[in-house]
């Protein structure tokens, strides 16, 4: 999913960021960002979650490179994987009381 289609949204890169000399970036894969707006050069994003208390409420930007479509909707994300995150929560809970 590109990040235009979720301005406004907490969004989580699904592959690393590759720059033009090949090499690769993996962040945001496992910190999501709220994504503020989108121009053709730039993503505007401000963190969210355990980052937010390091870096603040400040709108942080992104250069084209991430402009790619290697971004998920995070919240729909973890939605569809609650129902498995309960199973197997249920099935720790059950083989410590083993």
């Amino acid at each position: 999913m590109k990040a235009s289609e979720l301005v406004g949204k907490v969004a989580i890169r699904t592959a690393p960021c590759v720059y033009p000399n090949g090499a690769k970036d993996g962040s945001y894969q496992d910190s999501p960002l709220l994504i503020v707006g989108v121009t053709d050069a730039h993503i505007l994003t401000q963190h969210v979650g355990k980052e937010r208390k390091i870096f603040g409420d400040e709108i942080h930007i992104l250069r084209s490179d991430w402009l790619d479509d290697n971004w998920t909707d995070y919240n729909a994300l973890i939605q569809k994987a609650q129902p498995i995150l309960s199973r197997f929560a249920m099935q720790e809970v059950a083989s410590r009381l083993k």
